[in-house]
């Protein structure tokens, strides 16, 4: 009979614990866990794959210049975990919540993958009317802020931290540095099952500055990748739990060398990070969406190479057009000389050469005076002539 009880408190001891783990897992999907190889299937249509000396494969997305995490393209949630950022892309589901974000001079940000879910890996601050937020950095745990450069910060007054439109209210780039100075750290942190996650502003904080009631969202599991989805008073997020793989690698790796860091980099001293050029490109994103990985991954091998050797002909024309700049430039001075026309005469003095051809000279009129002078008769011999062709008296009469 003892050995019965005992028997039956060992199975519920045994019940409790597993009750316990079970229920200890939620901050990443039950039932669902996968390997970095989903991290690098997925997110290859939407970016490059990187393998960097210091942090491994990083990934490197095809986003809009402004581009910063946990800025673009999202908002702020208040969840059972405290603020969960949710995002618009379809590929937020894994770079928002897993490992962490880093910036290079060459490509711009990056992401590093990791083990663990959270909400947002980000680091926070209030102060002055405004909170703030950063990512943080690979290595950078929960509790740690240093070392954060004060540009990766955004600050958004208090009362518009959980708006759907956030972007409009973003602190300009210009005034960062003074906000940052007038604020410090929300160590805020929510623990669960030995985890502990950075949660930012309290629910009755903001509530206080709002004026108005702070629903808490459910977190709620989603079956495939993709972006969140808020429906009702739940908030669906795909979270699978990720094991190791050793063999896992990207199915195409890029160079660094061949991102342009024009492309990537932020614009870090003016503006401010905008909304509308990422909407765009999540619209883009959700066609290629419905392209199989495969399919997509061909797709942008054979448009590289056709950008290649377009960039190639385009070269080799414009070569082809300065050589023959260079050799009509060459030739243009003889040719000028030879086609040059000969000077054209004065108008006025062509007008005063004929006036002075159609008045003849003085001595020339006297010459003709004198012709015309010679050549006519005198009276003299003109009356002789006539006395000549009249008849004589003497003649009429002896006719007679």
């Amino acid at each position: 009979m003892k050995t019965a009880n005992n028997i039956r408190i060992l199975l519920f001891s045994f019940s409790i614990l597993f009750a316990i783990g079970f229920l200890g897992k939620v901050n990443a999907q039950p039932g669902v866990t996968v390997s970095f190889q989903q991290f690098y299937d997925e997110l290859s249509p939407y970016g490059e794959w990187i393998d960097d000396p210091d942090y491994g494969y990083i990934w490197v997305p095809n986003v809009e210049p402004d581009f910063q995490p946990y800025a673009t393209n999202g908002r702020w949630v208040m969840t059972d975990y405290g603020n969960t950022w949710v995002s618009n892309y379809n590929w937020g589901w894994a770079p928002f919540h897993y490992g962490r974000w880093n910036y290079n001079q060459r490509f711009g940000w990056s992401w590093v993958p990791g083990y663990e879910w959270g909400p947002a890996w980000v680091s926070w601050r209030s102060g002055g009317g405004y909170y703030g937020w950063a990512p943080l950095g690979p290595g950078l745990s929960i509790g740690v802020s240093v070392n954060i450069p004060s540009t990766y910060w955004i600050f958004v007054p208090q009362r518009h931290i959980l708006s759907a439109s956030i972007h409009r209210y973003y602190a300009p780039r210009r005034t960062v540095v003074n906000v940052y100075n007038r604020t410090t750290i929300i160590n805020n942190t929510y623990v669960y099952n030995n985890h502990r996650y950075y949660a930012g502003p309290r629910r009755t904080d903001i509530q206080r500055v709002t004026r108005s009631s702070v629903p808490v969202h459910r977190i709620s599991n989603a079956s495939r990748p993709g972006s969140g989805r808020i429906n009702g008073q739940s908030l669906e997020i795909y979270r699978p739990n990720i094991s190791k793989n050793e063999r896992a690698r990207p199915t195409r790796i890029a160079s660094a060398n061949s991102i342009r860091s024009e492309s990537r980099s932020t614009n870090r001293n003016t503006g401010k990070v905008t909304g509308r050029t990422a909407t765009a490109s999540a619209n883009r994103n959700k066609n290629v969406d419905r392209r199989p990985a495969s399919t997509t991954r061909a797709a942008n091998v054979r448009a590289n190479d056709s950008k290649t050797r377009n960039n190639e002909i385009r070269a080799k024309e414009s070569n082809q057009a300065l050589q023959a700049r260079t050799n009509n430039t060459a030739k243009r001075p003889s040719a000028e000389r030879s086609a040059r026309p000969a000077a054209q005469p004065n108008r006025n003095s062509v007008q005063r050469s004929e006036r002075s051809s159609a008045k003849p000279s003085a001595q020339t009129r006297t010459q003709n005076v004198r012709q015309s002078r010679s050549s006519t008769p005198s009276r003299g011999s003109e009356r002789s002539s006539r006395s000549q062709d009249r008849p004589t008296s003497a003649s009429r009469s002896t006719r007679g």
